[in-house]
């Protein structure tokens, strides 16, 4: 009798070498794209942190400006500037006594002072006869304006009234009392800067122990600590000094009786601290060296 075994065929599977090759690399490539992806994050959120603390630091580590004052300078001399361009005037001072000097000059080029007190002063020098008709108003260190008619002997010119611009009191020096704002960590102010916006420019100050004109010092006006120029504590009171200049061309210059300038004190952290400074309207009371409330 004849047995009939089923045939049971088996059929095994085989994995190619491209296919293995292709999986491998998916697998490194998941890994490093988790690598990034971990890295990326870890990134993101210390930056955030940094941000979220630079942020904290410009609120909190602010200087608060309680106060701001000026002091006058009041010369003894006053320069004057002519506003007529072709006369042989050159040089127009008047000085608190109440003098004018004029000094002139003549066709050779040959200069000399004259002195003029009053009204009946009758003076000839090189070429120019100052005559009864010289008029000068009564005039002081604060008076915006002399007026002078001369007579020109010479016969080149009629009289002529040439009025002069005077500068009276102004401000030479700023200071800033400032201090720390609630909460706040140390300040460094040395680390500051400030942007001194006055009538006519702007300019950036940088800190210095023996400051010069477009720099700013720091004086500890109250200093328990002994740590000026760093405010480190709440009670702390330190006066921020900005010297002006006399040239009336620069940014910097002295102020005069009702102008304005913006002081804006910048620390390390980026908080900002902008004060107004408003000169009186007359500030022709005060003496040299006097403190006037801006």
């Amino acid at each position: 009798m004849e047995i009939t075994l089923p045939d049971h065929s088996r059929t095994r599977g085989q994995i190619g070498v491209e296919t293995l090759i292709i999986f491998i690399a998916m697998i490194l490539v998941a890994a490093i794209a988790a690598t990034i992806l971990i890295n990326t994050a870890g990134f993101l959120q210390n930056q955030a942190s940094q941000t979220s603390q630079d942020s904290e630091d410009q609120v909190s580590n602010q200087v608060l400006v309680i106060s701001s004052v000026g002091e006058v300078a009041a010369p003894d001399e006053i320069e004057f500037s002519l506003h007529r361009p072709n006369d042989r005037l050159d040089v127009v001072t008047f000085d608190a006594e109440g003098t004018v000097t004029v000094t002139v000059e003549d066709e050779g080029g040959t200069s000399e002072d004259v002195d003029i007190s009053g009204p009946d002063t009758d003076i000839t020098t090189n070429g120019f006869d100052f005559s009864q008709e010289i008029t000068i108003t009564h005039v002081d260190a604060n008076d915006e304006e002399i007026t002078l008619v001369l007579d020109a002997d010479a016969g080149e010119t009629d009289t002529d009234t040439l009025a002069l611009d005077a500068r009276g009191n102004t401000i030479s020096e700023v200071s800033v009392l400032v201090m720390q704002s609630p909460g706040a960590n140390e300040i460094d102010l040395a680390g500051a800067s400030i942007e001194y916006v006055g009538p006519d420019g702007q300019e950036l100050l940088s800190y210095s122990e023996n400051p010069e004109v477009g720099e700013f010092g720091v004086e500890g006006t109250q200093d328990p600590g002994d740590t000026v120029p760093v405010l480190t504590k709440r009670e702390d009171r330190y006066t921020v000094t900005m010297d002006l200049e006399t040239d009336a061309q620069s940014s910097l210059r002295y102020l005069e009786e009702g102008e304005d300038a913006t002081v804006r004190i910048t620390t390390q952290a980026g908080s900002e601290a902008v004060t107004i400074l408003n000169v009186p309207q007359s500030i022709s009371s005060y003496d040299q060296g006097d403190a006037v409330e801006l």
